[in-house]
């Protein structure tokens, strides 16, 4: 198998995981609007890259292919970079999450602001 075998079955699996990611992640009723808009905007990208890759790949012309592409190129490393930014968001949380998880519970408790009222 080559691996232009493989290249559009890659940007099927991209492309449907973050499809899907979406809108899992929009179907969660505790979202603030802001979320649900950054959402949005993220799975109006996801079908603008695809509308970009096949309008210059099912085009009638193979002259400029690479003129075409820019589009879908730009769009493809934001979507890449928008995946990166949330993978380290949801380790960054996981791991302070852990952290919490293992800390001595006499760091949890702060005597100082505790007062008491005679």
């Amino acid at each position: 198998m080559h691996c232009r075998d493989l290249c559009g079955w890659t940007l099927l699996i991209f492309f449907s995981a973050n499809f899907a990611a979406a809108v899992s992640l929009y179907e969660r009723h505790h979202l603030s609007p802001r979320a649900r808009l950054g959402i949005e905007a993220y799975a109006v990208l996801t079908v603008m890259t695809l509308g970009a890759f096949f309008i210059s790949t099912l085009g009638d012309s193979l002259a400029d292919i690479t003129r075409h592409l820019f589009a879908f190129h730009t769009m493809m490393d934001l979507c890449l970079l928008s995946n990166i930014v949330w993978l380290v968001e949801v380790g960054s949380r996981f791991i302070s999450n852990r952290k919490e998880q293992f800390e001595p519970v006499s760091c949890r408790l702060d005597f100082r602001r505790t007062h008491i009222k005679l």
